[in-house]
């Protein structure tokens, strides 16, 4: 039973590992500003979503995670792939995105099922899924979508209860989630899912062998059990979950062996503890979490491994105080190996690995980047 749960466990480490949630300007061929409305990070790519509804995409390709074609495995220059994009998530080897017309479309690996369309046939290139659905969420073994009418949807693995239904069946395609109704956001982490009602109810279910989910202990739960009221934001990690209370407040919950948790203590947090006051906007990833301030100043803690902070710091430890990194932020967007930041200006940059061109700077080395470096977006002739 043990050798089974070890190598259940380092399968879904590996999973996370591999994969990994708004404006920036930069020049077009007009010299006109563009701005970003949303990244999404998987752990060696990354897709930018700009307002007028253009898709950019860069790093690896290797399974299609991209869109682009099979004879591309490494794609370091952002290139424009499509207009007509509203949403986007991005995960361990697959990705998905919401057109306009509210039609869901995917791309990559389809192990398990996480398309969501009753077979596990992958796709170089986006394929339409279904229609009428409002937000998604990639996770490294399960994908979780809200529909038109606010009810939430899961497909994948199940072995941990990440879809939510009340069983532990794996399924090819969607099912609803038990409870999951008026829901208003989502995220997936590790095996688990987090998502927001419109009353500001945050709820969770599936893995919770770090406490993740809140309840003071480590069962998992097939089931979605309440974590936390007056929620107006939040972000799931690899196995952490941090949100915003309706007062600023950031809490967190679940893994903080390397202070991803933000308690400045390694361990674990088996209930909701507050760690900073003043904040507008988080981001949660495999180890790290990265923070804005109502003063638009970024901050980090957690792992810096691959120098995902881009502090400057040229050590990779852990940093269980808050490290202030940047100021004058508007977004930021928490990768397993690398993180993109979008300036209150509109710049748009990135910092951390860079071996598949995931930085979108135009080339692919094995040249870790601790300080941030500007991305630029420009249409090719």
């Amino acid at each position: 039973m043990k050798k089974h749960f070890f190598v259940l466990l380092m399968f879904y480490v590996c999973l996370f590992f591999m994969s990994c949630f708004n404006g920036i300007s930069t020049p077009n061929n007009n010299n006109e500003e563009i701005t970003i409305k949303s990244a999404s990070l998987g752990n060696e790519s990354s897709l930018i979503l700009e307002t007028d509804g253009s898709l950019w995409v860069f790093g690896m390709n290797g399974d299609g995670q991209l869109g682009l074609s099979s004879t591309i495995i490494k794609q370091p220059t952002p290139i424009k792939l499509m207009d007509g994009v509203k949403y986007l998530s991005a995960s361990d080897r697959y990705s998905m995105i919401i057109k306009e017309d509210d039609s869901l479309w995917a791309t990559g690996d389809n192990t398990g099922g996480r398309f969501g369309n009753g077979n596990e046939v992958s796709s170089y290139g986006f394929i339409k899924i279904r229609d009428d659905v409002k937000s998604v969420s990639c996770g490294p073994s399960h994908t979780s979508i809200i529909t038109m009418e606010g009810d939430l949807l899961s497909s994948g693995y199940n072995v941990e209860g990440q879809l939510g239904n009340s069983t532990n069946i794996n399924s090819f395609s969607f099912v609803p989630v038990t409870n999951g109704s008026d829901v208003i956001a989502v995220d997936n982490g590790n095996a688990f899912t987090l998502f927001l009602k419109s009353d500001g109810a945050l709820y969770g279910y599936g893995n919770n062998g770090y406490g993740q989910l809140g309840q003071g202990n480590y069962i998992n739960t097939n089931e979605a059990v309440l974590i936390a009221t007056n929620v107006k934001s939040f972000s799931a990690g690899y196995s952490h979950s941090m949100y915003i209370t309706n007062d600023d407040k950031l809490w967190g919950v679940g893994s903080s062996e390397y202070g991803e948790s933000g308690n400045g203590n390694s361990g674990t947090i088996f209930t909701p503890y507050n760690s900073f006051s003043d904040i507008k906007s988080v981001s949660a990833s495999f180890r790290h979490t990265m923070i804005i301030k109502d003063d638009d100043t970024l901050w980090g803690f957690g792992s810096d491994s691959n120098n995902v902070m881009g502090d400057g710091d040229q050590s990779t430890s852990s940093h269980f105080t808050a490290v202030n990194v940047a100021s004058d932020v508007a977004k930021i967007f928490c990768g397993a190996n690398h993180t993109i930041m979008v300036k209150t200006n509109s710049d748009c940059y990135s910092v951390g690995a860079n071996y598949q061109g995931q930085l979108g700077l135009g080339i692919f080395d094995s040249i870790e980047r601790r300080v941030f470096s500007k991305i630029t977006l420009t249409e090719s002739n």
